[in-house]
């Protein structure tokens, strides 16, 4: 009976660590099979006194791969031979006892690893040049394979000379615990002394919050589905008034607390507010509805408290789903001056009790990143450029002339006497009359301001604005260009704008007036009308600044055309407008009956024109 013998005797040479070899097919295998296996030197086993770096028959683990349709190879042989030892040339060491040892599948010593070739799950890229290659250099197909491998790769992955290839391999709470506090503190810094920075984060307070702040309007319903116009005024009224006082001190208005918090959001990255309801010790609420903010700066919240044994990282704490359980807040602010330099304590509050809002941009990001993360060193060089330009604008307009000497003989000094320096006062329409003969005045040429500045620094601003979800115009405050241009940048940088202000109700505005409306209704002496519906209470629509129009009679006709035919009603123009639909229609129903009233006839009012043709205004 044939047996799957190895035919590498005849290659015992111990110069080469990897020879080839061919298999004799067995008898139950198909005659046309080919296997192909490529041997590599295997450890010694247990007992045996064989070196590992001989190339000997013995000591060779083959790696048997199909070349063609024939029978299986690898672990299915294995296991047969494991079986039935005699079945295809089993060998055991010559020099070791019969029936001596433990099992072959238990004796010591490393176990046995297949080659480690490049290729896609497991599978050889040979191609017929390499399988030609294979038995007199293998060394060099297995060189041909790998650089083929990493061929196959994509061009940016790989670093070069010219490609830095830099990695952020690190997750988004590791790689903020070692920046987000100096990028917060650069961030602070250039708002208090770079223009620049102020004038980009005012323009983004005037389009998310604006002057009036975030409006809300409620909608609570009836059972029938109708808005309870009657609740909702109600509503509206108390929080108009608990906005006059919302936050802690009574120093702030509602919307002045919205500003300072959508500054500190996207300047520091994050802001924080402590919810007092109810009865709190030692307080007293400014308005009749329990409920007042605690307004914290990020610095409360320590990016330096973490204890994993309980889930905090970075001063909140988390369940195992990630859902917040609790932050671990600062007494006071750590830069206080009777703070610095001592201990601080920590207390830990409820997260239902603490509002966060939160710049991010990675998923499972657990503290906010500053929006001007990826324009910091940007905006700090082009402050040092701008201060060198107007440093060499300041000399060069300092430097007005200079004295242009002649013959160097002609200055020699009198024996025992000192030459003194000449200083020549400089004023309008001066004429100089005390020149040394063959001296001349000479004018100094400077080339500052530096023409090529303004061109340098609008591609800076344009950048700047890129990674500020801003526009060129709003950062550099020019507004040259078409009227098509201009409106195209708008519309288009409305669309960061909108999303900002978006982010910012559901982070902010929508806790607050949840919160607050939670305890109006608790406080609320009388019991709610029977015909309300207890689902939609705290329906509400928020309405941020609109988009301003750059033609207001275009803008006008358009809006006219939509609302005639049908794709847009009255309320979504006042909107658009920034208006309230309901206050709108009150004062316009005030302002046409005290105009009737009065004798008052204006184009805005159709029914005089209805009256006067003889029909029904009706």
């Amino acid at each position: 009976m044939p047996r799957c013998a190895s035919a590498s005797n005849a290659s015992a040479s111990t110069s080469t660590s990897w020879s080839a070899c061919a298999l004799i097919p067995c008898r139950s295998r198909s005659p046309n099979s080919n296997l192909r296996t490529i041997t590599m030197p295997a450890p010694p086993r247990a007992g045996s006194t064989l070196e590992a770096d001989h190339g000997s028959d013995s000591a060779a683990d083959a790696r048997q791969i199909p070349g063609g349709r024939g029978c299986r190879a690898g672990r299915a042989d294995s296991d047969l031979q494991r079986t039935h030892p005699h079945h295809g040339g089993y060998r055991e060491d010559p020099r070791r006892t019969p029936g001596v040892g433990a099992p072959r599948s238990r004796r010591a010593g490393p176990r046995r690893r297949s080659p480690s070739w490049p290729g896609t799950g497991g599978v050889l890229l040979m191609n017929l040049i390499d399988r030609l290659l294979e038995p007199l250099a293998p060394e060099l197909v297995a060189r041909r394979l790998a650089a083929r491998e990493a061929i196959q790769a994509y061009e940016a992955a790989r670093p070069g000379r010219t490609h830095k290839a830099k990695r952020q391999p690190l997750g988004a709470d590791t790689s903020l615990q070692k920046s987000a506090v100096s990028m917060r503190e650069q961030c602070r810094k250039l708002d208090e002394d770079h223009d620049l920075v102020t004038g980009l984060l005012d323009r983004l307070e005037e389009r998310v919050v604006g002057g009036s702040g975030i409006g809300v309007e409620p909608l609570p319903l009836r059972l029938d589905g109708s808005v309870h116009a009657e609740l909702a005024m109600e509503i509206r009224s108390a929080w108009a008034e608990w906005s006059l006082s919302p936050e802690t001190s009574g120093e702030l208005t509602r919307p002045q607390v919205e500003r300072l918090m959508c500054r500190t959001w996207l300047r520091d990255g994050e802001g924080l507010a402590q919810k007092l309801m109810g009865r709190v010790p030692s307080y007293t609420f400014a308005t009749s509805v329990p409920f007042a903010l605690e307004l914290l700066e990020p610095d409360y919240l320590p990016f330096s408290y973490n204890n994993l044994s309980k889930g905090i990282v970075q001063g909140i704490e988390r369940d195992t789903w990630r859902r917040k359980r609790a932050y671990h807040l600062l007494k006071d602010h750590p830069g206080n001056l009777q703070t610095l330099g001592g201990s601080l304590a920590v207390k830990r509050v409820e997260a239902e009790r603490i509002i966060h809002i939160a710049y991010r941009k990675r998923i499972g990001q657990n503290r906010g990143v500053p929006m001007l993360h990826a324009v910091l060193i940007r905006l700090a060089d082009l402050k040092d450029y701008e201060e060198s330009e107007r440093v060499a604008a300041r000399i060069s307009a300092a430097l007005a002339m200079y004295i242009k000497k002649g013959n160097p003989d002609s200055y020699t000094a009198e024996p025992g006497k000192d030459r003194k320096n000449r200083t020549i006062p400089i004023a309008p329409g001066m004429v100089f009359d005390d020149l040394e003969p063959g001296e001349d005045v000479g004018m100094i040429e400077s080339n500052r301001p530096n023409p090529f500045l303004e061109g340098f620094r609008n591609g800076q601003l344009r950048m700047i604005g890129a990674g500020t979800r801003s526009t060129y115009s709003s950062v550099s405050r020019a507004y040259d260009g078409t009227y098509s241009a201009q409106r195209q940048e708008l519309v288009e940088g409305w669309l960061g704008y909108d999303l900002l202000q978006h982010e910012f109700i559901d982070y902010w505005c929508r806790p607050v007036y949840r919160a607050w409306l939670q305890m109006y209704l608790l406080a609320r002496k009388e019991r709610l009308p029977a015909d309300v519906d207890h689902r939609t209470l705290y329906a509400a629509v928020y309405q941020g600044p609109v988009m301003p129009w750059i033609n207001p009679m275009h803008e006008a006709n358009a809006w006219e055309l939509l609302v005639k035919a049908g794709f847009a009603d009255e309320a979504e123009v006042a909107r658009a407008r920034g208006r309230d639909p309901r206050e709108l229609k009150k004062s316009r129903e005030t302002e046409i009956k005290a105009n009737r009233e009065a004798g008052l006839v204006f184009s805005s009012d159709a029914y005089h024109q209805f009256v006067k043709s003889g029909m029904d205004p009706v």
